[in-house]
């Protein structure tokens, strides 16, 4: 990748010539080089500096950026091209579907809501094995390989969003079932987690526990906090048992090095602080529904439902031709609110 992508000096020098010296102040290429002695393309100032240093006009600066880079994309086509790597990961992709759902409560674009039902509905239908398990991977029509606890981690988490920014019960169903794979296949019987791999792998030596955040979050970490939204919704005690346990059984570490236990900390403060468990029914649902999805409430569950469900949650807080929001704490709910902003005053409060 190095070789293809970086530039040295004289190699700019060689084939832009008289457009040399002003391509390599703006895109701050040196002999030295920023990285292993060579050059990664950079702009390190404003073009209108650059014309003020050549005194010559931005727009002629435009023209020479445009016509050098038109030039040196050429001569890199010259070269040869790293290896793609274009196998679609599980995983990876799920996590791209909660940040979809993510984008669209704060900015309310239709596109990103449909976004994440699509890439929902590929993974779905793509990386399944059969009734009880997924693959991990997929390319040119096929899936492979056995899906790890990350990949049903993320998978769970992405469902849980989804029926956030849709009010669709299918989705938490979905993550049930998920869940209840994850149970099957994954727990260390003798232990407080999940192991990576599924007891249906066979090609292993010895099956490892994740705990630690990197450069994705830790898979216990995300099934500890999908434990407590679905034992919410569900009512499912030992779900919320096992998500406690989890995090009971790391607590000296999170805190001595909360950086490396992200997501871990933000499940202790749930449930430290306690979880708002906001629930919306009646006609208007849709329009209150977005209205809370704009604000920022990083420990909350959200349901929204057009009308009464037997999910524990929502049952028999549905009222003819009426829309309510109904803020609980441990499945204990207030009076209900007819409007967002006595809610979330109430919430706000509760923070102050």
């Amino acid at each position: 990748e190095g070789k293809f992508y970086v530039w040295t000096k004289l190699e700019i020098d060689e084939i832009l010539m008289d457009d040399a010296p002003l391509f390599n102040v703006y895109f701050d290429v040196t002999e030295t080089g920023n990285w292993e002695h060579t050059n990664i393309l950079r702009i390190v100032q404003p073009i209108e500096k650059v014309a003020v240093e050549f005194n010559i006009s931005l727009e002629q600066v435009n023209s020479i950026v445009k016509r050098s880079k038109k030039t040196l994309l050429a001569a890199r086509n010259k070269r040869i091209r790293p290896t793609t790597d274009d196998k679609i990961i599980l995983g990876w992709n799920a996590l791209l579907v909660t940040a979809f759902c993510k984008a669209y409560a704060v900015l309310q674009d239709e596109k990103y809501k449909l976004a994440a039902d699509e890439l929902f509905n590929f993974i779905k239908l793509s990386f399944a094995n059969d009734i009880d398990s997924f693959f991990h991977t997929y390319k040119d029509g096929k899936a492979k390989y056995p899906a790890f606890l990350d990949d049903y981690a993320y998978f769970i988490e992405a469902a849980i969003n989804l029926q956030e920014i849709t009010a669709n019960f299918e989705y938490l169903d979905f993550a049930k079932k998920l869940t209840n794979i994850v149970f099957n296949n994954f727990l260390d019987k003798a232990g407080n987690f999940f192991f990576f791999t599924s007891k249906n792998q066979k090609d292993i030596i010895m099956r490892k526990f994740e705990l630690y955040d990197g450069a994705v979050p830790s898979a216990n970490a995300v099934m500890a906090k999908n434990l407590h939204y679905l034992s919410k919704v569900y009512n499912n005690e030992d779900w919320l048992a096992k998500s406690a346990l989890m995090l009971d059984s790391l607590k000296k570490i999170i805190l001595k090095h909360p950086g490396s236990f992200g997501v871990w900390a933000q499940q202790a403060l749930n449930l430290n602080v306690g979880i708002n468990e906001i629930v919306i029914v009646g006609e208007n649902m849709s329009t209150l529904l977005n209205e809370v999805l704009e604000e920022y409430i990083p420990n909350r569950i959200l349901i929204g439902s057009f009308k009464d469900s037997n999910i524990t949650l929502i049952s028999k807080k549905y009222i003819f031709e009426k829309t309510f929001l109904y803020l609980c704490l441990n499945s204990v709910c207030k009076e209900p609110y007819d409007n967002t902003r006595d809610m979330l005053r109430v919430i706000e409060n509760k923070v102050n």
